[in-house]
């Protein structure tokens, strides 16, 4: 059950809107739109106003002031370059909504990986199974500090166990 990942009724509702993003916006299998939430719970558990930072403890920040310079990961996918933060600020803006915006930031995913990740998505996009998609989003788009493989792994057959008859 979905009760392992310990969503709060937002992050669940955000849940279900990416999840319906990814699967009839973008063409994602089941299993690719697993493995790539799997690595969104790992970064942000689905909170677009996340900021990654030990000033801003919990998921949910809307104390924390928005900069595109100050390397501090923001959002679904705790962006920290200052081109991709830009194009979020650019995208909202264009939108007529704040960065915060769960619609602006699916916006900047799907611009990011239709301009400057392409060949990186490809990757992610020849895997079928969770685990492989999970394992190829966190090497090719997320490339953190540490590789958490087995922990992305397991939050992605939590969320396709919950998510797979939708």
């Amino acid at each position: 059950s979905s009760s392992k990942l310990n969503l709060d009724s937002t992050e669940k509702q955000n849940l279900a809107k990416i999840w319906t993003f990814f699967r009839l916006g973008m063409g994602l299998t089941k299993n690719q739109a697993a493995g790539v939430c799997g690595n969104l719970y790992a970064e942000s558990k689905f909170s677009p106003n996340n900021a990654q930072d030990s000033s801003y403890p919990g998921d949910h920040n809307s104390n924390y002031q928005f900069s595109v310079s100050d390397s501090v990961g923001y959002g679904l996918e705790q962006w920290t370059e200052k081109s991709v933060k830009t194009t979020l600020k650019n995208t909202a803006s264009g939108m007529g909504l704040q960065v915060s915006d769960l619609n602006a930031q699916l916006a900047t995913f799907r611009k990011e990986i239709e301009s400057t990740r392409t060949p990186e998505w490809k990757k992610v996009l020849a895997n079928s199974s969770y685990s492989e998609v999970s394992d190829t989003f966190l090497e090719q788009i997320e490339k953190p500090t540490y590789y958490n493989y087995a922990e992305r792994r397991a939050y992605s057959k939590e969320i396709y166990s919950a998510l797979s008859a939708f």
